[in-house]
């Protein structure tokens, strides 16, 4: 670890003799969709409100993420939350069509995407997970970020395992795994100190 950052090789082969890689530092700071967030100083901490208590009262959460959104439109983070929050509440229609709106408008949103390939993957349209990522090397998909918040590579790996789990090829569900259980340790460990 290097300034709360820890580095990942993915490596995948392209053809027998082509072997290709693409480091990738993880980081464990303020992640990188809150910080680029453009709400005012009340909103940012009534959104923070909101998703702590997004579990607890999924329907009072989603009421006010959704005047958030009237007050902010392009905020990526609002559309996650509030497709969460339907999805607690077990509405499949309306967390579907939060889903697909907010896969056309911010297709490079990790958070969004592994939302959107969860819950098709639950679905059962691994279709829709498959065209999504085009790829389950992190590297790979986001060829331009050479960093990424924790959460972010937790969120697309839990994706992956779950995905590799459900269609039988538990060895590369385990590696997946592997790195979620690591990074995950990893956070708890450096919260302590």
């Amino acid at each position: 670890m290097n300034n709360n950052h820890i580095i990942i090789n993915y490596e995948w082969r392209n053809s027998k003799k082509d072997i290709r890689n693409k480091i990738v530092k993880v980081s464990f700071d303020l992640p990188i969709t809150l910080k680029k967030i453009s709400l005012k100083n009340e909103d940012r901490k009534n959104l923070k409100e909101i998703i702590e208590n997004i579990n607890l009262s999924p329907k009072k959460m989603s009421e006010h993420l959704l005047d958030l959104l009237k007050k902010y439109p392009n905020e990526s983070i609002i559309l996650n939350y509030l497709s969460i929050a339907y999805k607690t509440l077990g509405n499949r229609n309306k967390t579907r069509i939060v889903l697909d709106e907010a896969i056309k408008r911010f297709p490079n949103d990790i958070y969004i995407a592994s939302s959107y390939g969860l819950f098709y993957l639950e679905e059962g349209s691994n279709e829709k997970l498959l065209e999504t990522f085009k790829s389950c090397i992190l590297g790979r998909c986001y060829p331009k970020r050479k960093v990424f918040h924790f959460t972010e590579v937790v969120a697309f790996h839990e994706l992956w395992g779950r995905y590799f789990e459900k269609i039988g090829k538990i060895k590369t569900a385990k590696s997946h795994n592997e790195i979620v259980n690591r990074l995950l340790v990893f956070a708890n460990s450096s919260q302590d100190q």
